[in-house]
């Protein structure tokens, strides 16, 4: 045997050894890590499919405070009979549909049905995971707040709420309580799968079960209002089904979530460790330099800068970045997919975001978005010394407002402020946020006290023309403002705000309906009054 033919079979056991353990690591290595993602993927498709669930659980509970608070609704709960005639206009299934509702009952402090509303011609009842109706009593509340969860009904799947009636000051003995129902009906379930993104379907539970073969994953969901933290999962070769519990307001289980996902990570992971397979078998004829620099060059490395932008994405959930892999391979092929999901995942939260910075009823950005910009328009104008302003307002007697035309009337009429204060605002740098119940605030960059009064005069001049009557007003026939204003000075953030609450508690004390600061180009103390 000569010497060539010994360094070659040298090479080629070497080689082959190399080229064993090589895929043998690889292997273990892409498995665990797609392992690893592909179980943290479906965790949260299915974390996304119950936050789509409580987001119409905290709709409907706040709703269910809003009528619970009603003072008409308190009296009459409290009076039954003296009160027929505002049930009969307000207790009716048209009150359903305006409401977007499915099912209002009324309890008295014995949890006795004082009234109930369902749409016109249908059977509405609620019923236990057995098929028994569910005890009123079940629905007697005690706290302030407002309690969710999902119950059967002989239609179909539902959310429902609940909260004891008080008076808006929570005073008064204990009437009863209110609650309220929305069916997830198809287009509801249609809507939830949009805003998710995710094909999972939703029915009541049937005999049938689950299948055989599931595992169940415990602990891995956040703790929430419609069943356990973990859920039951089944797979083949190229599809995952996962099987979420849901439970009833009794703790019993009424239904259940299936959510189909197909395992493209895992088949890129078997698709990539046949590539590399085939190359190394491939290559076992080559020299060991052109072999090293091969795999190095044309893979390990690719995968290795791979893993470290998915790492540094996972680490700073930094979605907006993308992953840069050179080459049209199936691992070019791969980052596309890679970088195509998680533009769908920054999309999700981009949404997510503006849910969570947006006022719901007016549209308007919230109290969060609202500190958030201030704290950045503050401290701009702390360096560059450049003017800013800040309008708080705040709507007249709306208590009585709600009291006279009632909790849908008054949503209107803040819907309605908001539209003012979004026609008044007309640079794009002017921020608008409803920051309280019926209390706004404006924040002007680049404004002067003449220019912030300006604008509180032509808000309430823009309100006053929408003639939005108001016979609790002590002020005048329609709904008007008062408003204060603070121009920003070497201050904190929090004390240049307390100046502008200051400003409005003047306008208040001085008759409501009127523009008052300390910064006006007016004596100290002196409110402006809108005649």
């Amino acid at each position: 045997m000569g010497i060539r033919l010994k360094i070659l079979l040298v090479f080629g056991v070497c080689f082959g050894l190399m080229a064993g353990v090589t895929l043998y690591l690889l292997r273990q290595s892409v498995n665990d890590s797609y392992q690893t993602i592909e179980r943290r993927e479906l965790v949260a498709h299915m974390g996304r499919v119950l936050q789509g669930l409580e987001s119409v659980q905290a709709s409907l509970g706040s709703q269910t405070r809003d009528w619970a608070e009603w003072t008409d609704l308190y009296e009459y709960a409290r009076n039954p009979p003296a009160h027929r005639a505002w049930a009969r206009a307000n207790l009716v299934p048209q009150s359903l549909e305006s409401a977007n509702l499915s099912l209002i009952v009324l309890l008295d402090a014995k949890g006795s049905v004082l009234s109930k509303v369902a749409p016109s011609g249908a059977v509405l009842d609620m019923v236990s995971a057995a098929g028994k109706a569910i005890p009123m009593g079940h629905f007697k509340s005690k706290g302030r707040d407002s309690r969710c969860g999902l119950v059967a009904t002989t239609m179909d799947l539902m959310a429902v709420c609940w909260a004891r009636i008080t008076r808006s000051d929570f005073s008064g003995a204990d009437v009863g309580s209110v609650v309220m129902g929305r069916l997830l009906t198809a287009d509801r379930q249609d809507k939830l799968r949009a805003q998710t993104g995710l094909p999972f379907e939703m029915q009541l539970r049937s005999a049938r079960g689950l299948p055989e073969g599931v595992a169940y994953w415990p602990d891995v969901l956040a703790a929430n209002g419609v069943g356990a933290r973990g859920f039951w999962t089944a797979h083949d070769s190229q599809r995952y089904q996962l099987y979420y519990a849901l439970q009833d307001i009794l703790g019993q289980d009424l239904g259940q979530i299936t959510l189909t996902l197909p395992r493209d990570v895992h088949l890129q992971g078997l698709l990539l460790y046949a590539q590399v397979r085939s190359q190394l078998v491939a290559m076992l004829l080559g020299t060991a330099l052109v072999l090293a620099l091969a795999l190095d060059g044309l893979l390990l490395g690719r995968l290795r800068r791979f893993s470290a932008q998915l790492v540094r994405v996972r680490q700073g959930s930094a979605w907006d970045r993308r992953i840069h892999v050179h080459g049209g391979d199936e691992l070019g092929l791969l980052a596309a997919e890679v970088n195509a999901m998680m533009g769908l995942i920054e999309a999700q939260m981009a949404g997510l975001t503006t849910l969570s910075m947006t006022d719901t009823l007016t549209g308007l950005p919230n109290r969060r978005a609202f500190d958030e910009r201030l704290t950045l328009e503050f401290a701009r104008q702390q360096r560059s010394a450049r003017a800013l302003a800040l309008l708080v307002l705040d709507v007249d007697y709306f208590k009585g407002y709600n009291d006279r035309y009632g909790h849908p009337a008054g949503d209107a009429a803040l819907q309605a402020v908001a539209q003012v204060l979004r026609q008044a605002g007309a640079r794009a740098s002017d921020l608008a946020a409803r920051t309280g119940g019926e209390e706004f605030s404006i924040l002007l960059p680049e404004t002067d006290a003449q220019g912030a009064q300006d604008m509180a005069r032509h808000i309430q001049l823009l309100l006053q023309a929408q003639a939005l009557r108001h016979e609790n007003s002590a002020v005048a026939e329609v709904v008007t403002l008062s408003i204060g204003i603070a121009v920003a000075r070497e201050e904190s953030a929090q004390e240049f705000v307390q100046r502008a609450d200051r400003a409005l508690y003047q306008a208040k004390q001085q008759g409501r309906n009127r523009v008052c600061g300390d910064d006006l180009p007016k004596p100290t103390g002196a409110g402006t009054l809108l005649l």
